[in-house]
């Protein structure tokens, strides 16, 4: 039985190691340790996805061309 729980003692460990790498101690666990080992600073996490935020870099980019594109032209 001692064996079990030293086992399922090392996966929880390397599992909250894991978490605590990939997302960083602030963001860890959706922040429920925040608190504890933040400096204070607040941290602007933004939830979306990747594919979400390139589209939205590249209208933004489209954007400030085609502002350019009418600047430059005068209409």
């Amino acid at each position: 039985m001692g064996k079990v729980v030293t086992g399922l003692i090392v996966v929880i460990g390397i599992w909250v190691g894991v978490e605590i790498a990939q997302n960083g101690p602030s963001r860890a666990f959706d922040g429920l340790f925040a608190g504890f080992v933040s400096d204070g600073e607040t941290e602007i996490v933004d939830n979306r996805s990747t594919a979400r935020r390139s589209g939205d870099a590249v209208e933004r980019a489209r954007d400030a061309a085609t502002e350019r594109r009418e600047r430059m032209l005068g209409e």
